[in-house]
């Protein structure tokens, strides 16, 4: 099963049209665990594409929290066409699961740390958008912002984007691509920071 074919078992999915947690940040997620794999010269396993894809099937796009979409994007790799595609190719759903749970967010944190490779190859991935080349991370975290507007309807660009530096200064990283992707962190936000303004 190639990395298309899986997209397109993810093409009913009501999260297409999300500003930001929608299909292309499942497939930057895919692309951002090949590059950590590839760093370690490891393959990247059925199971881990699966995740990625999946992750944030119908997410609802800001409207409902973690305690919702993250049940709502396992449903689908449980049952259905998904499962038999999942089964069908001997990938372990159960194993999926628990990577897609490794990338809950609630309450302003992870209430898990990764605890095997792959968790931890998901985990960094899933927050690898400010590292994307600056358009695509710029249109990337306007769909964020626009997002968080559905609760904070009132929150400034420039709140958002100090929010968005605090975070990523504070995020932990796992994987050896991830930290050495960690240290190019202020580079890179001061040069997004000059296009977050335009």
């Amino acid at each position: 099963m190639t990395k298309n074919d899986i997209i397109a078992l993810s093409w009913a999915g009501t999260h297409l049209t999300n500003p930001y947690h929608n299909l292309k940040h499942c497939v930057d997620v895919y692309n951002w665990c090949e590059k950590i794999l590839k760093h370690d010269n490891i393959p990247m396993s059925l199971d881990l594409q699966f995740a990625t894809i999946f992750h944030d099937y119908n997410h609802s796009g800001g409207r409902l929290d973690d305690d919702y979409n993250i049940p709502e994007a396992i449903r689908h790799i449980c049952e259905g066409p998904v499962r038999e595609a999942i089964d069908n190719v001997g990938a372990d759903a159960t194993n999926i699961v628990k990577l897609i749970n490794i990338t809950k967010y609630i309450d302003g944190g992870f209430p898990k740390e990764p605890e095997t490779f792959e968790e931890m190859v998901i985990r960094d991935a899933d927050l690898m958008t400010s590292f994307l080349p600056w358009p695509q991370a710029i249109e990337a975290l306007t769909g964020l912002y626009t997002e968080f507007l559905i609760h904070f309807p009132k929150m400034t660009k420039e709140h958002f984007w100090k929010g968005n530096v605090t975070f990523m200064k504070n995020a932990k990283f796992y994987t050896n691509y991830g930290k050495m992707m960690q240290e190019q962190l202020d580079e890179r936000l001061t040069i997004l920071e000059k296009h977050w303004h335009d």
